[in-house]
């Protein structure tokens, strides 16, 4: 960025970014926190993301049950 600010994303094993985790990082969570601690929530995001791929579930996607996605979100408004 031109402020010399770095952007952290969450990326699959095809090293490619994951769209749920880095659209709720840009638009909920950036412009609340401050760049540090943007970079530590989404190395956490990143890590239960790894985990759930090596166990072949979705964290994102069809695999949650409704009642368990705000307990993952609940750091946003």
């Amino acid at each position: 960025m031109a402020s010399g600010e770095r952007l952290p994303l969450v990326v699959g094993p095809d090293h490619l970014p994951v769209s749920t985790p880095n659209h709720w990082m840009l638009f909920l969570r950036r412009p609340q926190v401050q760049a540090g601690t943007l970079a530590d929530e989404m190395r956490t995001v990143a890590h239960v993301h790894e985990w759930a791929v090596r166990r072949s579930i979705d964290p994102f996607g069809q695999g949650l049950r409704q009642s368990s996605e705000p307990r993952l979100l609940a750091n946003s408004p």
